[in-house]
């Protein structure tokens, strides 16, 4: 059961970072926040690539499911991480799959996380697009 779905680019991560509103938003979501959470671990001392999360939500899908059950809570909003890895940038999405999966989901509630599935892949291969990117 995947819990990511993660995407390679030769993108640099500040070209990445730079086009994250304007993807997240041509997809209807929004930032919601923006972690530079290389920052905090650098500031407490810790040496880790460059970083940042995003937040990321859809109000319409969010009511939908906080509208069937207050455990979707804990899962929006969704994570975007943006990495610096070597010469290139690692782009991911939390997939909530396996934690919908242990919740009793009528059918219309697994339709809307099958499309926040399809959405968060969409966004991570629209930052990665540059002819040179591989889904792993």
């Amino acid at each position: 059961m995947e819990v990511e779905y993660r995407r390679e680019t030769v993108r640099s991560f500040e070209e990445v970072c730079s086009r994250v509103k304007e993807v997240v938003e041509k997809n209807g979501f929004a930032v919601v926040a923006e972690i530079d959470s290389s920052g905090i671990m650098r500031s407490k001392g810790f040496n880790y690539p460059n970083l940042r999360i995003y937040d990321i939500c859809n109000a319409k899908y969010a009511y939908t499911l906080l509208s069937v059950t207050n455990k979707f809570e804990v899962i929006i909003p969704c994570h975007l991480a943006i990495k610096k890895a070597g010469n290139k940038t690692e782009i991911a999405a939390g997939i909530p799959t396996p934690i919908t999966s242990l919740l009793n989901l009528d059918d219309e509630s697994k339709a809307t996380v099958d499309e926040v599935i399809k959405t968060l892949k969409t966004i991570v291969d629209q930052l990665a697009e540059t002819g040179d990117s591989k889904a792993y």
